[in-house]
């Protein structure tokens, strides 16, 4: 039996449904990526993640959907207006 591999993605950043394709394709021949769709999408998606590193990174908000300039204005007012 072949000695399993290891592996670390380290690239273009995928979407979560193409990177689990890629995590099963690999695994799939027999090759381990270090982290699995759950450790990915953690570290991907900045609402999921930013709790944990909230204290080392500037302040962040995000919107979702289509919020339009007006609602963009509103939710950055808090950052000042220095340039």
């Amino acid at each position: 039996m072949p000695e399993a591999v290891l592996a670390l993605y380290r690239a273009w950043r995928l979407s979560l449904p193409h990177y689990r394709m890629m995590y099963d394709a690999l695994g799939a021949k027999g090759v381990g990526v270090i982290n699995d769709p759950d450790a990915y999408r953690h570290a991907r998606y900045m609402p999921e993640n930013y709790p944990t590193i909230e204290g080392h990174t500037p302040r962040t908000i995000w919107l979702t959907g289509n919020p339009g300039i007006d609602r963009i204005m509103d939710a950055s007012a808090g950052f000042g207006d220095k340039e």
